[in-house]
C-alpha cells in the first residue's frame, strides 16, 4: 500500500540538491512512499527542526521522509534521539533515504541508538 510522505532536504546543502531529489525519490519507490511535499528548514537554523516539528504538530501526514539521518547531527551533543523518540510518541515514522533506514517505532530506534553513539565517536575523534 502506498502512503504519502512529506520530504524534508538538508538545508546544510553538503549534498546538491539534485543528488538528493534523486536518492530521496529512488528510496520512497523502495519504501512504497509517495511524496506529497518537498520543504527543508530554514539555513542556520537547521538543527532546531523548527518545519519538521510544525509539520509533525499540525499535518495528518504519518511519515516523513529525510534526506540524511545526519539532519539530526550537531558536532557537539551527537544525534538528536530525543527530537526523533518526540516524532515516534506522535506515531509519525521517520525515513532517512541516504542510509536507507526506517524507523518506524521506539524499538527500531533503540537498536540504532548505539550505531548513532558510535558514528558520533568516530566524527569527533575524525575531527579532533
Amino acid at each position: 500500500m502506498v502512503e504519502e510522505a512529506y520530504v524534508l532536504l538538508d538545508a546544510t546543502r553538503s549534498t546538491p540538491q539534485i543528488i538528493q531529489h534523486q536518492i530521496i525519490r529512488n528510496f520512497a519507490d523502495e519504501c512504497d512512499l509517495k511524496i506529497s511535499f518537498y520543504g527543508a528548514e530554514f539555513r542556520g537554523c537547521e538543527s532546531a527542526h523548527m518545519q519538521l516539528k510544525q509539520y509533525v504538530e499540525e499535518k495528518k501526514i504519518n511519515n516523513f521522509l529525510l534526506y540524511s539521518i545526519y539532519q539530526f547531527y550537531d558536532s557537539s551533543n551527537g544525534f538528536d534521539i530525543d527530537f526523533l523518540e518526540y516524532i515516534l510518541l506522535k506515531e509519525k515514522n521517520i525515513f532517512f533515504a541516504a542510509e536507507k533506514i526506517s524507523v518506524k517505532n521506539l524499538e527500531i530506534l533503540e537498536n540504532l541508538k548505539n550505531e548513532l553513539k558510535i558514528a558520533h565517536i568516530n566524527l569527533k575523534n575524525r575531527n579532533s
